[in-house]
């Protein structure tokens, strides 16, 4: 069985029961798997749940195309992506390629032959795509898709939610004038507003009148691991750091911690897996993996499916980040039942408990962050308490079920009023 073309959905279709099938159309400039961040592995997540629940589920992404043996398979949900099969002139005219991932109960990944007979069809990028189908709530992601997100909801009158992935003016406070103000239009224009953690919705609604009203706080869900928790006496003696190499996500004090922690393990390895980040981080990392002896693995972005075995694998994963309003990182460690050393800061602080992971404060100094490494590494009890109770609190705290309907109930059957 395979699922229609996107643009072949019928507006007869249209849900009216309050508590019926929704068409959900889901804006992102970031999907695996050639995404850049954890924004990319929470739509993901996000548009498995919505269809898990029988939502029609629709992803336009702005990342560049991929070849349907890489692309990711969702069951029921279709992906929309820019083309590259064709020449810099032609793509302003066009730039969007639906791809429509085949219903394949039972399978883990789709190949060649699942995507004979797909249609593809370009759609213009230079104005409002006419042909598109109808949808009852939009969730943009990335502000790159901000004018598409408000002119569809403006047009349909329908429902915007805009999930505020960071507060640009916290992690890029001098940089990115623009996209700030893209931020603030949205805080300004979207039926609801989603923030990570409390800190960041306290920061916005001081600044943004109105926004109080409109706005809320819910974290990212996550669905629990198909694998059995490796047990702590099974697991490799090895320190997994994953992200981007940049001072917001502490690369620098990872690199230097574990480092240091190293020195006092023997035996014990670490896997740095990452990139695109600030020269100096990249630097420190080179430099201490050149150093290493080949203790510290520096493999650049990682498959997530590789990245997640590795995490499943590991003794321990670091996630030291100077500025977090998520984690999305430390989320996978807990649900594969791999002990998590985080800073306090942000959504980190929200979303661990001291019997799921070991909490710093928030600290620069890479001194303390060895000596956390080592003292957990001594630590076998500790590890596997927190090796047992990271998946249960995964699943009390971050269904991914539960956080897609708490989702969509976020929204108004019906867009506010908006300016023509």
């Amino acid at each position: 069985m395979r699922l229609q073309p996107t643009e072949s959905l019928s507006p007869a279709a249209a849900v009216t029961a309050p508590n019926g099938p929704l068409r959900v159309l889901i804006l992102t400039a970031d999907l695996p798997p050639a995404h850049w961040s954890g924004i990319g592995i929470a739509v993901e997540n996000e548009a498995r749940a919505l269809a898990r629940l029988s939502h029609a589920v629709t992803i336009l992404g702005a990342s560049p195309s991929v070849s349907a043996d890489q692309e990711i398979w969702v069951p029921q949900v279709s992906i929309l992506r820019p083309g590259s099969d064709t020449t810099s002139a032609e793509r302003d005219e066009r730039a969007w390629v639906p791809q429509v991932s085949p219903l394949r109960p039972g399978s883990e990944a789709p190949t060649k032959s699942d995507w004979e007979g797909v249609t593809v069809r370009h759609l213009p990028r230079n104005h409002f795509p006419q042909d598109l189908p109808r949808f009852d709530r939009i969730h943009l992601h990335s502000l790159a898709l901000a004018d598409l997100a408000t002119e569809c909801a403006r047009r349909w009158q329908i429902p915007l939610l805009y999930t505020a992935h960071m507060l640009l003016g916290s992690e890029l406070p001098d940089q990115a004038a623009g996209w700030r103000d893209a931020q603030n239009r949205l805080f300004r224009t979207a039926d609801h507003v989603r923030f990570l953690n409390h800190s960041e919705r306290e920061q916005a609604t001081a600044l943004n009148l109105g926004l109080r009203a409109r706005s809320s706080v819910l974290a990212h869900g996550m669905e629990p691991s198909a694998h059995p928790v490796i047990p702590a006496t099974n697991r490799q003696p090895f320190i997994v750091f994953s992200g981007r190499f940049c001072r917001n996500k502490g690369a620098d004090i990872a690199a230097e911690a574990i480092e240091l922690a190293l020195a006092r393990l023997p035996g014990w390895t670490a896997l740095l897996a990452g990139g695109h980040g600030d020269p100096d981080c990249a630097h420190l990392i080179e430099s201490a993996a050149a150093c290493s002896r080949g203790r510290i693995r520096t493999p650049g972005w990682l498959p997530h499916n590789d990245l997640q075995q590795a995490v499943a694998d590991a003794a321990m994963v670091l996630v030291p980040s100077r500025y977090e309003p998520f984690g999305l990182a430390a989320l996978e460690a807990l649900r594969a039942g791999t002990p998590v050393i985080a800073a306090g800061t942000g959504g980190l602080s929200e979303m661990l408990r001291p019997d799921c992971g070991v909490l710093l404060p928030p600290s620069a100094s890479p001194e303390k962050w060895a000596d956390a490494i080592v003292a957990l590494a001594a630590d076998l009890p500790l590890r596997q308490l927190l090796a047992d109770r990271g998946p249960a609190h995964l699943q009390q705290h971050f269904n991914a079920l539960a956080q897609a309907q708490a989702m969509l109930q976020l929204l108004p059957p019906a867009s506010r009023s908006r300016a023509a």
